[in-house]
């Protein structure tokens, strides 16, 4: 007896939880995340719209958890969070907050004569871009992007999205990014973040 009343318990929480949030697509809105219970999926798992038709990502996680929207042609355009940087003719780097707690990550080196290399934000995995059909240079879009997607991108990326009036200090306040489809489709998409995340647009003509 105590089993059930302690399932009840739980199944009545979790029902609590997921109600403050949209599990469906309502107006073609994918949550980013979810709740505590789902906090690494998109949900609905599935969206079918038609050409035209405009989708909305946004972040409804109740903990400080970032996610993206992220759509990958090739894995060679996979964005990792930090990347290293070869740093050339620079002889200082200072922070711009110095009362931060904050230092440059360089690479250890057992020789004084090797190039220093930094490890920095990939810009490519943290803000708005397009890499287009016919080129390898990312187009950074404004935050909280709207784009119209053309259907043969090589990579497109909503930056990392934060719950709302959650966003952390001096991270980009991004909280929604949207696209229009403008052609027939499947479009798989991912959280560069939690790669596991994964989810698909289809869009009928």
């Amino acid at each position: 007896m105590n089993k059930i009343i302690l399932a009840i318990i739980i199944m009545a929480a979790n029902i609590a939880l997921f109600s403050n949030y949209p599990i469906h697509a309502e107006g073609n809105l994918v949550a980013a995340g979810g709740n505590e219970s789902a906090a690494v999926n998109f949900l609905p798992r599935e969206v079918t719209i038609n050409v035209g038709d405009t989708v909305k990502w946004y972040n409804p996680t109740p903990v400080l958890e970032p996610h993206t929207a992220t759509f990958i042609s090739e894995s060679k355009y996979f964005a990792t969070p930090k990347a290293p940087f070869l740093i050339q003719n620079v002889k200082d780097i200072v922070p711009v907050n110095n009362a931060s707690n904050v230092e440059i990550n360089i690479v250890p080196s057992n020789s004084s004569d090797s190039p220093r290399v930094m490890i920095g934000d990939n810009a490519r995995s943290s803000l708005p871009n397009v890499i287009g059909a016919n080129n390898e240079t990312a187009t950074y879009l404004p935050l909280n992007s709207e784009y119209t997607m053309k259907g043969d991108e090589k990579y497109i990326n909503s930056g990392w999205m934060w719950p709302k009036d959650m966003i952390p200090p001096g991270a980009s306040p991004i909280t929604t990014f949207s696209i229009t489809f403008e052609k027939e489709g499947t479009y798989d998409f991912i959280c560069v973040i939690h790669p596991w995340m994964t989810n698909k647009i289809i869009v009928n003509g």
